[in-house]
């Protein structure tokens, strides 16, 4: 039972310690931050022209980058996606 107050105790205390920058950054995102990603999409993007009779579009939130695509599309189905 100590272990686990202790746990929670510290998670209490990481989250308050991590608030005030976490709300400035609700108040104010920072648009740069998807400056990176795009710019990897962009390069991959440019490497190779897909096939386009093959073409799937995915469409939604952006979550789908930590779907398990590898197991859902096997390899020679993912020629053309940027994660």
């Amino acid at each position: 039972m100590d272990q686990i107050l202790t746990i929670f105790t510290s998670t209490i205390l990481l989250l308050f310690a991590n608030l005030p920058r976490l709300i400035a950054e609700l108040k104010n995102p920072d648009p740069a931050r998807f400056n990176q990603p795009f710019k990897e999409f962009s390069k991959q993007d440019q490497v190779k022209e897909p096939n386009q009779d093959q073409l799937i579009l995915f469409t939604g939130s952006s979550s789908i980058r930590f779907w398990g695509i590898e197991k859902s599309f096997p390899s020679d189905h993912r020629e053309g996606i940027c994660w």
